[in-house]
């Protein structure tokens, strides 16, 4: 199965809603990209805000807006590219190869020609103790807890994950504001949903 579709998902580090979606999605249709049109970003964000121009995540701070330089470097140029050069051309400078993703505490993006990268490798982390974690294995007795409680649930939205959506954006979950943007969600090429992907025809 070849797709005709153009995509470049987005997905976040501290998305609260669907960490997994963006990257799954790209691997499943990354056998059938044949025509090599299929990318991914990974950045430092909770769901949607790499709408935002914040240089700062809860307690977080890149010391540069990432998500404007998403925006400007990435989003803007795939969409130049596929809605606007002529066939065989790439005035727009389109350059991402396959895959980028923003790699925490360098606070630089790095690009790849495939993901999962082929020098990376799997590494474990191992519980130390008061809280902390390391990369190389402890002979310390360790352990982590937490009440699951229906009643009295864990919070998901803390440190440095907050609300799903800023009042500037779209409301909040269910309000009239939120419920508004649903038809034209729908509108969006290939129904692709606005706050995951970027997809074109």
């Amino acid at each position: 199965m070849q797709s005709r579709c153009r995509r470049s998902p987005s997905g976040g580090y501290y998305d609260q809603e669907d960490m997994y979606g963006p990257q799954i999605e790209y691997s499943m249709l990354e056998p059938h990209d044949q025509n090599h049109q299929n990318f991914l970003v990974l950045g430092p964000w909770r769901h949607g805000y790499w709408s935002s121009s914040s240089r700062r995540l809860g307690n977080l701070d890149y010391s540069e807006p990432v998500g404007k330089e998403f925006r400007a470097q990435i989003e803007a140029k795939f969409f130049a590219h596929y809605l606007k050069d002529a066939p065989g051309t790439n005035p727009s400078g389109f350059d991402l190869e396959d895959t980028a993703s923003f790699q925490t505490g360098s606070n630089t993006w790095k690009r790849y020609a495939h993901f999962p990268p082929a020098e990376s490798r799997p590494t474990s982390l191992h519980l130390q103790g008061a809280g902390l974690l390391s990369f190389g294995g402890s002979t310390a007795v360790a352990s982590t807890s937490y009440v699951s409680d229906p009643a009295n649930p864990v919070p998901y939205r803390h440190r440095p994950v907050q609300e799903t959506y800023a009042k500037a954006h779209s409301g909040t979950t269910g309000s009239p504001k939120t419920s508004a943007l649903l038809p034209a969600a729908r509108k969006w090429p290939c129904g692709s949903c606005p706050c995951s992907s970027a997809i074109w025809c």
